[in-house]
């Protein structure tokens, strides 16, 4: 029995052997890797690093042009609500120049209409020579 106890030893330390082997394979394999990705790493800083740069200007760039609308905007807002203040008051000065004297200037006109009316009543009706027919004045002449 000694030499199968020989030979099944010697297949455990090939076997434990083997495992070690491909162990540290498989170990030296993950270092590869891990400076591999260090690497990758690396140049993907390198490369996000100005975009990052370009996008922290680009905000910064947008939020100055947000804040100069919002000024213009609001410099609008001001002119137009100055601009109706303005036409209120101008309408105001039109109203009291023009359409006050004009509503005057018709009352005028109608007492003085008023008076020719009382004038033409007094006035005794004079008669109104008859029109005699004639055929233009005829509804049923064709001519």
């Amino acid at each position: 029995m000694d030499g199968w106890v020989l030979v099944f030893l010697g297949v455990i330390a090939a076997a434990t052997t083997a495992m070690a082997a491909l162990q540290i394979g498989a170990a030296i394999h993950m270092h590869r890797l891990s400076r591999k990705m260090d690497g990758v790493m690396a140049e993907l800083n390198e490369e996000v690093r100005p975009l990052v740069g370009r996008l922290n200007d680009i905000s910064s760039d947008a939020a100055r042009a947000t804040s100069l609308v919002v000024t213009q905007v609001e410099r609008a807002d001001h002119l137009f609500s100055e601009c109706a203040q303005r036409f209120d008051q101008t309408m105001g000065l039109v109203q009291d120049a023009v359409i006050a004297p004009a509503q005057e200037g018709l009352a005028l006109v109608d007492g003085l209409r008023a008076g020719l009316a009382a004038i033409r009543q007094s006035q005794p009706d004079q008669p109104t020579p008859e029109k005699t027919p004639s055929e233009e004045d005829d509804p049923l002449f064709i001519g």
